[in-house]
């Protein structure tokens, strides 16, 4: 299984940001497709695919990150670029909301 993203920006560095976030391996750069292996057996691929309309407003499927030190985690990635768009502690659950420097929202749990 893919789990694609429409980049209107390079594909491959969208996907080379990821592969770095996720200690992943890029796979292939297409030049208007790339592709990420996460390391798990069984995990889906990432793929990013050229689409020539910009983002409009917040992202219907994202990526959830599971971090054993939440704090460690979001620190290490705005290290890499990213930027913390909220946090939230509701009904005992705590997250940050996130976003890559291309602008696709992620939470770290």
């Amino acid at each position: 299984m893919n789990v694609t993203v429409d980049c209107d920006v390079s594909p491959g560095a969208v996907a080379r940001w990821w592969a770095t976030a996720l200690a992943a391996k890029l796979d292939g750069d297409w030049g208007t497709a790339a592709r990420v292996n996460l390391p798990a057996d069984g995990a889906p691929r990432l793929l990013f695919i050229q689409v020539p309309e910009p983002k409009h407003g917040k992202n219907r499927v994202h990526l959830d990150l599971l971090a054993d030190d939440r704090d460690t985690e979001v620190e290490r990635l705005t290290g890499l670029g990213a930027t913390v768009v909220a946090r939230h502690d509701e009904a005992g659950e705590s997250w940050t909301v996130m976003q890559d420097p291309y602008g696709n929202e992620f939470c770290v749990n």
